[in-house]
């Protein structure tokens, strides 16, 4: 992986993960969490994650609001992640 994404005090774009990716370190790491940020309509039409297999849940936060507004929730709940969730 990455060398950032493995210092959970850098915050940021760290490049692009591949689904494969993201579910291996999902497996291998207990405190890894998935953070779905697409919109509700994405969540509809696309279809949902499930993690089930590794005993985990996805935490679902639009990053914006369709048709493209920036949701300032998404902002405050990813400055202080819930991993409870």
């Amino acid at each position: 992986m990455n060398e950032r994404r493995t210092d959970p005090a850098v915050m940021g774009y760290a490049g692009c993960v591949n689904p494969a990716e993201a579910y291996a370190e999902l497996q291998a790491d207990p405190l890894a969490v998935l953070v779905d940020v697409r919109t509700s309509a994405e969540w509809s039409y696309v279809g949902l994650p499930d993690l089930t297999a590794v005993g985990k849940r996805v935490i679902f936060c639009e990053w914006q609001h369709f048709p493209g507004r920036r949701s300032e929730r998404a902002v405050r709940r990813a400055a202080t992640p819930d991993r409870s969730q």
